[in-house]
């Protein structure tokens, strides 16, 4: 009974130390380590209506969506252009842009025209 009950936590800090997920490689160096020479990442595509849909991401547990969710939005459900897009909590925000911006902790300055720093 007490080997049992040894082995059962040994196994699980073991589980604990070892928590890092590696595709393709079996040392990964981060949460998350994909490694590969000719195959890339494919990110969701998904076609949002607009800057505030939170309705065509679907979370499985019901809740709202995390902030950071990275998505590929295909430009056909509303939203122009099409491109990589993170939720900030809010919106939308594409992630590739011309527009200028300046983020200042919890608010954005977006400005227009010419601009010297």
């Amino acid at each position: 009974m007490k080997t049992c009950i040894t082995l059962l936590i040994f196994g699980v800090f073991t589980n604990m130390l070892i928590a890092q997920v590696g595709v393709g490689t079996l040392n990964p160096r981060a949460a998350l380590d994909i490694d590969s020479e000719n195959s890339g990442l494919l990110i969701p595509r998904v076609a949002l209506t607009g800057v505030n849909d939170n309705l065509t991401v679907s979370i499985p547990s019901g809740a709202g969506i995390e902030v950071s969710t990275l998505v590929y939005n295909d430009a056909t459900g509303g939203l122009q252009p099409a491109g990589f897009y993170y939720w900030d909590g809010s919106s939308w925000l594409q992630m590739a842009t011309t527009e200028k911006r300046v983020y200042m902790g919890k608010f954005r300055v977006i400005a227009s025209g010419n601009s010297t720093v």
